[in-house]
């Protein structure tokens, strides 16, 4: 299991973190920062070192599913010198092949800029210890292609750039990360690992962006939604059992009036066993590895979606578990909370969809109102609407999801259930949902 802020907080221990206050390091040819993260160091620490090489094994299975039989081979690609350390070792701990790219081709010899042999087709991970521009694949990439390598992914310890996928010429490539930016900020202010300014200098380079990146936006800066492997594996559930309903030629109309390409019913999925059961595992990892469930005494579902995912997970972890509703209703208690709760307690709230994000945080604040500490929420699609960004960052909460609607998009092109011409119009809806059917002459 990835454990994520013991990733974090052992990079901080390990005193790998470095910071200028001004851009003065150079991350690579093309790009500058005032701080940096020395990922490399981690191999002249050999007490810490499994741990990060364990992690990233782990991460490098589930990009490409190796091991499950779904892959046989698997090739493994380091990117520039930078990149050889962890490729080396992951490559010993699988019995996988390795290559190497280097930045440009030798002066001498061969004259190679790959060296090690790639056979054509072979699906392959590149791995950068630290992903903080696509310049710095772009040689690797170009290199693979030349050779007819199939390129699944890059695999990075600490993303930088907090993106889902980088496009490089044809190539739209997914990333898999053991440590997102978002993540390590707030980890590093929630627990101060570091300073203020220096945090603020993080935070303040990352929503500059990076232009040599291309970049997925987020619902928030905590709990970023990012296109891993298991937002992906969700989006082909609730895509398979058809929970999610997609149409850009005749848009939904939702209650508010907002006409949308995407109807999203996860309602459905109780009535599938096999494929809830996918989903619920899918939270109970983000749980484990995002919330903490030493951060959670109870499991609160919102009224009436969030109540069955709520009580599996709370069933999972041996928690007790209440469920929330928006109206006490006339009878018995005349509560909004069904079930024990005191004060004081850690709640974290369930949620099976959100959209604008009022009623989540409707949720939230019931709860806060009878005395919970509720600091985060975990949902199982999110429509990435602006006006939850907002609303969760206004009350401190931070949202965590299954899946979400860039995510669900991609998946639905590669599925062919939409054209590319069609994704594109689904994909500025998320931006400016009130005026998306005015803009494409809907209304």
């Amino acid at each position: 299991m990835i454990d994520k802020n013991k990733l974090i907080d052992t990079l901080f221990e390990l005193n790998l973190f470095y910071c200028a206050g001004k851009a003065e390091y150079f991350l690579d040819s093309e790009t500058k920062s005032p701080f940096f993260f020395d990922i490399n160091s981690i191999n002249s620490f050999p007490f810490f070192k499994p741990f990060f090489l364990d992690s990233l094994v782990s991460l490098i299975k589930k990009a490409c599913d190796y091991g499950d039989g779904k892959n046989t081979e698997l090739l493994l690609a380091a990117v520039g010198h930078s990149g050889i350390p962890f490729t080396a070792l992951a490559s010993d701990k699988l019995s996988l092949p390795m290559i190497y790219i280097r930045d440009s081709s030798k002066k001498h010899g061969k004259k190679n800029l790959i060296e090690g042999s790639v056979k054509e087709g072979i699906a392959t991970l590149l791995f950068t210890e630290t992903l903080s521009s696509k310049a710095k694949l772009e040689n690797a990439v170009r290199a693979l292609n030349e050779k007819k390598g199939d390129i699944k992914g890059i695999v990075t310890i600490f993303n930088m750039l907090d993106v889902s996928d980088v496009k490089i010429d044809d190539n739209i490539i997914p990333v898999y990360s053991l440590i997102d930016l978002a993540s390590l900020i707030e980890r590093a202010e929630k627990n101060k690992l570091i300073d203020k300014k220096n945090i603020e200098i993080m935070a303040n380079w990352k929503s500059q962006g990076n232009p040599a990146a291309s970049k997925t936006p987020c619902v928030s800066d905590k709990g970023c939604p990012k296109v891993s492997h298991d937002a992906q594996k969700a989006a082909e559930v609730l895509l398979d059992i058809k929970a999610v309903a997609l149409s850009v030629k005749e848009p939904f109309r939702y209650a508010s009036g907002i006409l949308s390409p995407i109807y999203c019913d996860n309602r459905l999925l109780v009535s599938n066993p096999e494929k809830w059961n996918i989903i619920i595992n899918i939270m109970e990892q983000i749980i484990k590895t995002e919330v903490g469930i030493e951060n959670i005494e109870v499991i609160a579902g919102t009224s009436t979606a969030g109540i069955p995912h709520a009580a599996l997970l709370a069933e999972k972890f041996s928690l007790p578990m209440i469920y929330v509703k928006s109206e006490k209703g006339e009878i018995e208690k005349r509560s909004n909370i069904e079930g024990s709760l005191f004060y004081g307690k850690r709640v974290l709230v369930i949620e099976d969809l959100v959209s604008t994000g009022k009623s989540s945080i409707e949720s939230v604040r019931i709860l806060r109102e009878h005395g919970a500490i509720v600091d985060y929420c975990v949902a199982i699609f999110t429509y990435q609407m602006e006006s939850a960004e907002k609303v969760f960052a206004d009350e401190k909460c931070t949202l965590f999801t299954a899946s979400n609607f860039k995510t669900l998009i991609k998946t639905a092109v590669d599925g062919k259930y939409i054209t590319d011409d069609e994704a594109e119009k689904a994909v500025n809806w998320s931006s400016d949902p009130p005026n998306w059917g005015k803009k494409y002459g809907y209304e």
